[in-house]
């Protein structure tokens, strides 16, 4: 259900994957994923922006709220008698998100300590009920004596009121606010990474996101025209992204290696932008 969604938080991993079970083209979601690599690289490596606080892209539930394609509503606290019972009346375009505690998010979800609220989707099954998870992707059941484990207080009521249609794909373009015509290449130097607290804490998050946002390029732009380049420079992002994870769990790397990270990363980018804006050229 979540293989190849690319949300910036679990919220949107659900509703992504939620309308693409509905036969949705999700791919129109990611129109404004063109966040340059300086924005990325300013925000969350000089400021400290962490991935769950980016707002630099608009959460895709919140575009498709603002354009009644969904309706998204959180409920607040409920018990768990209440919570099981808007569970087992949902209509077949609602689905409720439950927040879960933190010793289940840590225990059975693995996330860090600390992490933000974490929600997954709960649906009624015949001993109880289902919850899926996104990350890592997987469905298990759970009791009504294991609920009083998982649920946390609250939830949201998803609505799918109606499906994207051509006059919201329209809308979408024109409302982008990061254009990949608009990009400048990033020049990166070892003065760069001068002064900055935990930078390959930092680093890992931003290439992480940069990553992902450029998965959603591929996604969107490849409505308009072919974006097949993409399928052999995503591949070296990612062992870019992977090499700064790496380094991150490391003590004593030199500034120098993190620099070397990022030229790498600069020069990639430079291409893809490069590439995008020649075949965008007769696309309005």
């Amino acid at each position: 259900m979540y293989e190849k969604i690319y949300g910036l938080s679990c919220i949107e991993n659900h509703v992504l994957a939620i309308l693409r079970q509905r036969g949705e083209d999700i791919s129109w979601t990611y129109y404004d994923s063109a966040v340059p690599l300086y924005q990325l690289y300013n925000e969350m490596v000089r400021n400290g922006v962490k991935q769950e606080s980016f707002n630099s892209v608009k959460r895709v539930h919140d575009t498709l709220r603002k354009m009644g394609i969904i309706s998204l509503k959180r409920i607040e606290p409920l018990n768990i008698m209440d919570t099981a019972r808007v569970i087992n009346s949902c209509r077949d375009n609602e689905y409720i998100l439950i927040r879960v505690s933190s010793e289940f998010a840590q225990k059975v979800l693995h996330t860090r300590e600390r992490q933000p609220d974490h929600y997954v989707l709960a649906k009624a099954a015949d001993d109880g009920w289902t919850v899926s998870i996104d990350i890592p992707p997987y469905v298990i059941a759970i009791t009504e004596e294991q609920f009083c484990t998982v649920f946390d207080g609250d939830c949201f009521v998803l609505t799918v009121n109606r499906q994207i249609d051509t006059a919201d794909t329209r809308s979408l373009w024109c409302k982008r606010t990061h254009k990949p015509e608009k990009h400048r290449r990033t020049y990166f130097t070892q003065d760069d990474l001068f002064g900055i607290e935990e930078p390959k804490i930092r680093l890992r998050d931003m290439a992480c996101v940069y990553a992902l946002l450029r998965r959603r390029m591929a996604e969107y732009y490849g409505r308009y025209v072919n974006t097949e380049f993409f399928n052999r420079l995503l591949p070296e992002i990612e062992r870019t992204r992977d090499a700064f994870a790496a380094h991150s769990k490391q003590k004593n790397t030199p500034v120098g290696k993190y620099a070397e990270l990022l030229r790498e990363l600069s020069n990639i980018d430079a291409f893809l932008i490069n590439t995008l804006n020649k075949r965008l050229e007769n696309v309005k």
